[in-house]
């Protein structure tokens, strides 16, 4: 996933596209001179915890 920030209204867009003709979804100015900057590590904000499933056993069952 490629991101770029705007140079004019430092608003942050993302797309899986790469090439040009990418104009900014915020303030509507043109980015192709912007450099993609890739951004496809998760950050530690938006990482969320694992649900825990727990198992039961019905009728005194085994697993």
């Amino acid at each position: 996933m490629n991101r770029r920030t705007c140079p004019h209204c430092k608003g942050r867009s993302y797309s899986a596209y790469s090439g040009l003709n990418w104009d900014c979804p915020y303030c509507g100015k043109n980015m192709d001179n912007v450099d993609n900057e890739l951004c496809d590590i998760p950050s530690p904000e938006l990482e969320e915890e694992t649900p825990t499933i727990k198992l039961y056993a019905i009728n005194g069952g085994k697993y």
